[in-house]
Order: structure tokens, then sequence, then C-alpha cells
């Protein structure tokens, strides 16, 4: 039995209505679509028993793996923005529900609520003060000077300037000191003293 994956679009242009899927199923093959396969979305079935057969369907693309399939009806429907777009009838993107009802908002606030006092972390003042990240800051910091990370930190910074030298340079045409990248940048051959 040969299987070739492949993704397929389909409208109804009188309604403004369309459509972009993907089969992969074992022994599935381009020349079923819309003989003997009519798509599994349900919206589609609402359409087509209200309206009729759509009067554009398309095999867009054949694949060798179910993979590259979904990979690609993936890429296709992230790209068009198909979810939000009320004339697409896909309510997903590849298996990955996306669609926001006011039940489901509902739903996350509520667990928001549960699990830290607040229906967003973003707009709680306890989780954005300066005072919350200083005192994170402080105590990471004081972490890696008890474990004596700094201390080598540095060890290895001050070889590193033993070995390489200055880390200064002096532009010729101005007499500006700086450290050595910005001095390339912004003086030697860019100097506007020149």
């Amino acid at each position: 039995m040969n299987t070739t994956p492949y993704t397929y679009y389909i409208s109804w242009s009188s309604l403004d209505l369309h459509y972009y899927g993907v089969r992969y199923a074992p022994g599935c093959d381009p020349a079923d679509l819309w003989t003997t396969y009519f798509t599994s979305s349900k919206a589609v079935a609402i359409i087509r028993s209200l309206h009729g057969e759509p009067d554009i369907i398309k095999v867009r693309k054949m694949f060798t793996t179910a993979e590259a399939a979904l990979a690609w009806e993936f890429k296709v429907l992230t790209r068009l923005g198909v979810v939000s777009k009320p004339n697409w009838l896909n309510q997903h993107t590849g298996g990955r529900r996306i669609i926001t009802t006011p039940e489901m908002i509902a739903k996350r606030r509520d667990t928001m609520m549960r699990r830290h006092g607040t229906s967003t972390l973003g707009n709680n003042p306890e989780y954005r003060t300066p005072e919350r990240y200083a005192k994170a800051k402080k105590s990471e910091v004081a972490t890696k000077k008890a474990s004596g990370a700094y201390t080598e930190i540095a060890q290895k910074i001050a070889a590193t300037r033993e070995t390489k030298g200055s880390y200064n340079a002096t532009c010729p045409h101005c007499g500006k000191t700086g450290r050595i990248p910005g001095m390339y940048r912004w003086h030697f051959d860019a100097c506007r003293h020149q």
C-alpha cells in the first residue's frame, strides 16, 4: 500500500471561506481528495451541508513523510494567521489549538487566581517590584561570592590581561585613549581628526 501525505486547499469563493489541511493516513493518495476523502474538519462538514461543495479544491504539496506534511501545514497556517481570520475555517494550526473563547480565558484566569492569587503575574505589583529583582540579584551575588566563583573569575581576567597586555589603545590622530574595540570602531582609520 503506497502512502503519499499531502496538504490541500479548499475554498468557497462566493462565500469567501477557505480551509487548508493535511492528509497523512496510511494508504492516502492525493487522488482521494474530494472523491473518497472530504477532510476531517467539522467546520468544513457544516459548511458543506449548508452551502454545498467548494468550488476550489487543490492539492498544494505532496510529501514523503507524514512529519514533513504536518510541519508544512503548521508553517503555512502560522504564516497566514488563519486562526485569527474569520473567513478561514481552520480552528487550530496543525493540532495546536489556539482559539481563545471567553470560557477558556475565564478558566485560565481562575487557575491563575488559585495558584498565584492574581489573574496575571505580569500585572501583579508583587512580581514586578525593583526590590524583588534586587533581592534576587543580591542572593545570587552572595552565593557566587561564598562559593569563590567571583575570585576565580577575577583571577582568570587578571591572567588574561597579563598575557595579552593592556586593553587600552591610543589614537595617533587625536590622542584619545580607550578600550581597543571602541577605539578601532571610532578612531584610527575612522577618526574624524585625520
